[in-house]
């Protein structure tokens, strides 16, 4: 096989890393149930292009955006193998990461889109692949992050970047962010986890950035606003390995730029 190809009215075309699901499941007298669409792209790719950065940046803040879009399986010579065929698609989960320092790969971000209705088709012709933008990779491990006046430099991983949408209320919420956090930093955040819990901590703002592979220019920032500290552990040790801690963040909102 070749490649897969997404395109979606609200963003440019791009090659996926992987694509799962979306297709129409007969359910007897229930009728036709549509299986969310799972699909991950190297993330700069997507941001290569103006408008994949400000779809980026909608989906962060749990903007509605219901798109319609084909994903396509391609061969090596860049034929249409098979197409799927979405329409009014919805966001429901989107995730960027995660940010491992010792993780040398592209940075990535994973969506989940909820389809009401789809269909496959055999392919045919010529697929018109996803603009080769002149863009620097970022890597999940080249990021640098800023929290206020805390001690940020030796955080070593970072999870739950991103949010996903209540099935019932249809709200958009951030997950939990998780962070590693070095134990010759750790006091600090300690110490910001004791205001919390004696309710004098009030809420900071976040920025992380990625990084070109020299790690002096920065590629994509994303802000996080409204951040609070709900957990800090301490990363214990069994005298042979040093543990980092471990720290979780609550998030009001999230934007890119």
């Amino acid at each position: 096989m070749g490649e897969i190809v997404a395109k979606f009215d609200a963003a440019p075309s791009v090659r996926l890393l992987e694509a799962d699901g979306g297709g129409a499941v007969i359910q007897g007298k229930a009728g036709v149930k549509i299986d969310p669409l799972r699909v991950s792209a190297d993330l700069s790719a997507l941001v290569a292009d103006p408008a994949g950065l400000a779809w980026l940046n909608t989906a962060l803040r749990g903007g509605s955006q219901v798109a319609n879009g084909t994903v396509t399986q391609t061969d090596l010579s860049g034929n249409a193998q098979y197409t799927l065929t979405i329409e009014q698609a919805a966001v429901t989960r989107l995730h960027v990461g995660p940010l491992d320092v010792t993780e040398r790969r592209p940075a990535t971000v994973e969506v989940t889109l909820a389809p009401s209705r789809s269909q496959w088709t055999k392919g045919k012709g010529k697929v018109a692949g996803a603009a080769n933008a002149k863009t620097k990779a970022m890597q999940s491990s080249n990021f640098r992050v800023k929290l206020d006046s805390l001690p940020t430099q030796r955080i070593s991983e970072i999870g739950g970047i991103g949010g996903r949408r209540d099935d019932k209320s249809g709200a958009w919420a951030c997950d939990t962010l998780e962070l590693e956090v070095s134990m010759t930093d750790f006091d600090a955040w300690l110490a910001w986890h004791a205001e919390a819990v004696s309710g004098k901590a009030n809420p900071r703002s976040m920025t992380i950035e990625l990084l070109d592979p020299t790690m002096k220019d920065t590629l994509l920032t994303l802000q996080a606003q409204g951040v609070t500290i709900l957990r800090a552990d301490p990363g214990l040790s069994d005298g042979e390995v040093n543990r980092p801690g471990r720290v979780q963040l609550a998030v009001d909102s999230w934007s890119a730029k």
